[in-house]
């Protein structure tokens, strides 16, 4: 590995661990709000919802000089992730 590239290549691994801890936090919460809509019987999906945070972060992607559709496909991943836990955890209550 070019020396010219260790310090930035360290920085990216210094993100990557933060980004993993904000996911680890965004599971704790939707764990949080499974216990909500169980106990106001919500649905797990809610499309509305899913079409909110897809424009919310497309747009913040975009104000970032980032791509859109990037950042709508790895939200989609997210949601559908925590769309697997909540059914996972209402399955098991």
């Amino acid at each position: 590995m070019s020396e010219a590239l260790k310090p930035l290549r360290n920085e990216i691994d210094q993100l990557d661990r933060q980004i993993v801890d904000l996911l680890a936090q965004r599971a704790d919460i939707v764990r949080r709000v499974v216990k909500v809509k169980n106990e106001h019987n919500i649905p797990v999906v809610i499309p509305e919802r899913i079409n909110e945070v897809l424009d919310h972060v497309a747009g913040i992607a975009a104000d970032k000089n980032l791509s859109p559709d990037v950042a709508r496909a790895i939200y989609k991943i997210l949601i559908d992730y925590a769309c697997a836990m909540e059914k996972d955890i209402l399955g098991r209550e």
